[in-house]
């Protein structure tokens, strides 16, 4: 049996149609893979009936039609090198082939394989292209730790504070002894003569009491006053 001749063909010859193919299988697994008893390797002289029965649709028809097709399967095999002619089939007498399946295949390509004795298949390495590797530009990628992100805007200063805070301080209330708490005018901070900026503020805050001119002086000496003089509460009704 040419178990290494049968895997001769499922390596270099599936490529081969469906019948061709079928009928190579057929032929190496029928011939010796060395030879034996005056019976030489790799040759197949058993005819063309056992060809027939691993065709499959050509079975169901004549005897004639299969024929054919086994014929037909083996001109290729002939036309792409896989096999040998060794004599012909005449009458009383049957066709003897001889399977070259070392061969390389004809319509494969270029490319020239050997087989060694192991059956190893060894092919030339591909042609080298030529192109030189690309070269490093040395710039790290955009988006590693080390490299800041670029249009990074730099921070907005912060505002003065004239202009953030654009209400005027207010003096905080201070209680009179009388149980009386009135807050104090506020002051324009950037006044220097200490001037109130409440013009609805010209008189005072206790009833009674004549028109108070509007200076600094005077607001000290009516602070004194209260704290000496207590004034009445508010009446419960």
């Amino acid at each position: 049996m040419g178990a290494r001749l049968v895997s001769l063909v499922l390596a270099r010859w599936a490529h081969l149609p469906d019948r061709a193919f079928r009928v190579a299988v057929k032929m190496a697994l029928s011939a010796l893979d060395e030879a034996k008893d005056q019976v030489p390797a790799a040759t197949y002289f058993a005819g063309r009936d056992p060809l027939v029965t691993v065709l499959r649709n050509e079975r169901a028809g004549g005897r004639d039609t299969a024929t054919r097709t086994v014929g037909r399967a083996i001109e290729d095999l002939l036309r792409e090198g896989a096999i040998e002619r060794v004599s012909t089939g005449r009458s009383g007498k049957k066709a003897i082939y001889r399977l070259t399946l070392l061969n390389t295949p004809r319509s494969i390509g270029k490319r020239q394989c050997t087989v060694d004795s192991q059956g190893d298949i060894g092919c030339p390495p591909e042609e080298d292209t030529g192109c030189p590797p690309q070269e490093d530009t040395g710039c790290p990628d955009r988006g590693t730790p080390g490299v800041p992100p670029r249009n990074q805007e730099e921070p907005l200063e912060e505002p003065r504070e004239e202009t953030r805070s654009g209400v005027l301080p207010v003096v905080a209330e201070v209680p009179h002894p009388g149980g009386h708490a009135g807050p104090r005018t506020p002051r324009r901070p950037d006044d220097p003569s200490g001037r109130r900026t409440d013009s609805d503020r010209s008189l005072t805050d206790y009833p009674g009491q004549p028109p108070r001119p509007e200076t600094a002086t005077y607001d000290r000496a009516r602070e004194g006053f209260a704290q000496l003089i207590p004034f009445p509460g508010p009446r419960s009704a």
